[in-house]
């Protein structure tokens, strides 16, 4: 089943990740002003922020979480650590086997093993280096930001007709609170903004 068992390299949607770490720990807010000449350097491997036109310069952060800037995202990466990003990160799933009534795979931030070296924080931060995710992982990256930071237990949506007619859902609802509103609010705001600057204008909903 590739939408619970499928790993896949996330890519940018990880950033949201990233971005919901730093602002929960404060290194960073919507506004903080970042900057990126062409090119920021992590322990001499280079991260270009040339990958999207709007990357050079000096802008709020919210600006690079918008046109999703590689570079501002592995500094950002680097000055929270593995350990933030990795706690985080399990909040929402990864590391772990979603509970789910069909069998998942559990998604990795770095395959096994994995020195927890400061280039490979940096590539992970913005998407790239080891990570693999599920879809079903990445779907509740985005419902928790939705939800006001509430996590919620997938479930199928199945229900059980008794004799008389009448059905009943065979699990009920629940949800595990992983971020702070305020982080959500905030995060839900720049991702709205991504379509809304036409960056994934082909998602925008009437």
């Amino acid at each position: 089943n590739r939408a619970t068992q499928g790993l896949y390299p996330p890519g940018s949607t990880f950033k949201t990740v990233t971005a919901a770490a730093a602002l929960e720990a404060g290194i960073i807010t919507p506004e903080t002003t970042v900057e990126c000449p062409g090119e920021i350097i992590i322990d001499g491997f280079p991260i270009s922020c040339r990958n999207t036109p709007q990357g050079v310069g000096t802008y709020p952060f919210s600006h690079a979480f918008t046109y999703s800037v590689n570079a501002i995202f592995a500094r950002v990466g680097v000055d929270l650590g593995w350990q933030r990003l990795e706690s985080v990160a399990a909040r929402f799933g990864f590391g772990r086997p979603i509970d789910f009534p069909l069998d998942t795979a559990a998604s990795q931030l770095r395959a096994p093993g994995a020195s927890r070296d400061t280039v490979l924080l940096a590539s992970t931060a913005f998407g790239q280096g080891q990570l693999l995710a599920t879809p079903l992982q990445m779907a509740l990256v985005a419902a928790a930001i939705a939800s006001g930071g509430e996590v919620p237990r997938p479930r199928i949506a199945l229900e059980a007709l008794g004799r008389d007619g009448t059905a009943r859902p065979l699990s009920a609802p629940s949800s595990t609170q992983v971020l702070d509103r305020r982080v959500s609010t905030e995060l839900a705001e720049m991702m709205a903004s991504v379509v809304e600057a036409g960056q994934a204008s082909g998602v925008a909903i009437p």
